[in-house]
């Protein structure tokens, strides 16, 4: 056996704990991505690993006794890139923004085959339960005959009509008709139609929608009252959800209002009630939101601290790379992984990610940097195999 096999065997108790860590990788990268390039650059096929690994073991018993070879063969540098998984596309962080794209998707393409009121009434017949059809009627008539009360009739049917266990049918109505009200109405019937909307759904959804409506419109004054109203009703409800967090923060960042967003997630930090894996997420999911929407210097802070709590999070580590990576930011994904080799992670752990670190290097690197991760792989399992030599001792 190599030197990581004997290591690994030593390694049996946490190996159930490295699979649960790699699992949860995959899991907070899908709910954070907003494509498939960021799935590409942290996702890979375990079973594929564990094929290969059988292959790699059969033909190292073939091959010399040479220590520097056995270290390089061990972590299986020249070995093909693993193969990947595809996964269906996240949603965006931004469910607000993603639904009105989707209805104005619709929109288009019902625009096409109608032409009159009569052709939208005809479709209303064959698709009662359907939110867009009244959608894109509403919208038929607000912007081809700026008809605002035949555009909120045509919504408040939807709302009688749509049966009431179609839960997102009738909410994306009520989205419409709240976006009506805050155009063609005044705040006065913006807030009627808030309340009738919470009374009839379920609440933090509808001002979760309302709060994208109004950041879409860069109304941030009042999508932040909303947002902190929906904090409080979802403390009421139960356990107030990470989304609401992440949305307000998102908003005060959008604002131009860093302290203020760093005011919500340290809201959301404290409603975690010391649940670290809880905590992890939540900051982890900011932080993606600061590389993003505000500032790279906090997001890197946020996440370098994160990692100082949890250096044993092989997940986030690969997040942080991924998002720095996708920020074009190639040197200082670079920094992060050569971090990630120096730290105390089980052996199973350490080979995915030097594996991945190798594959960096051969899009982004030259031969010297690719030599330099071997020099990082033998460096780790010569600091493993003196760990072994001590607890023997």
């Amino acid at each position: 056996e190599t030197q990581l096999d004997a290591v690994a065997e030593e390694e049996e108790e946490e190996e159930d704990d490295d699979d649960e860590a790699l699992a949860r990788a995959d899991a907070l990268l899908a709910n954070d991505s907003d494509d498939e390039s960021d799935d590409d650059a942290v996702e890979e096929d375990e079973a594929a690993d564990s094929s290969e690994d059988e292959e790699e073991d059969e033909d190292s018993d073939d091959e010399s006794d040479d220590d520097d070879d056995e270290e390089a063969q061990a972590l299986r540098w020249d070995e093909e890139r693993p193969k990947q998984t595809k996964r269906r596309k996240t949603e965006p962080a931004d469910e607000g923004a993603a639904e009105l794209q989707t209805m104005a998707s619709e929109e288009a393409l019902l625009n096409d085959e109608m032409r009159s009121s009569d052709d939208y009434e005809r479709h209303l017949v064959a698709h009662q339960d359907e939110a867009a059809a009244y959608t894109t009627y509403a919208t038929f008539l607000l912007e081809r005959e700026d008809d605002a009360p035949g555009a909120r009739k045509v919504l408040e049917r939807g709302l009688k009509t749509i049966h009431y266990r179609r839960e997102d049918a009738r909410l994306d109505v009520w989205a419409c008709l709240l976006e009506l009200e805050r155009k063609h109405g005044d705040s006065t019937s913006l807030d009627a139609t808030t309340k009738r909307a919470v009374a009839n759904c379920d609440p933090t959804k509808v001002l979760l929608r309302l709060g994208a409506l109004l950041d879409a419109a860069q109304d941030f004054k009042r999508s932040d009252a909303v947002y902190r109203k929906c904090e409080k009703r979802a403390k009421h409800q139960a356990k107030t959800t990470e989304e609401v967090w992440l949305r307000h923060a998102r908003s005060r960042l959008l604002a131009g209002d860093a302290k203020g967003a760093d005011a919500v997630v340290k809201r959301g930090v404290q409603a975690c009630d010391g649940a670290p894996k809880e905590e992890a997420s939540l900051l982890s999911r900011y932080a993606c939101l600061e590389l993003e929407d505000g500032s790279r210097d906090r997001g890197r802070t946020v996440f370098d601290k994160l990692l100082e709590r949890f250096p044993r999070r092989a997940d986030l580590w690969q997040l942080y790379v991924a998002k720095t990576l996708k920020a074009g930011d190639v040197q200082h994904a670079r920094h992060i992984q050569t971090r990630l080799a120096a730290a105390d992670l089980p052996p199973k752990m350490m080979n995915a990610a030097l594996k991945r670190f190798a594959a960096f290097e051969s899009e982004h690197g030259d031969a010297a940097s690719a030599a330099a991760v071997k020099d990082l792989a033998r460096a780790y399992v010569a600091r493993r195999k003196d760990a072994m030599d001590d607890e023997d001792d």
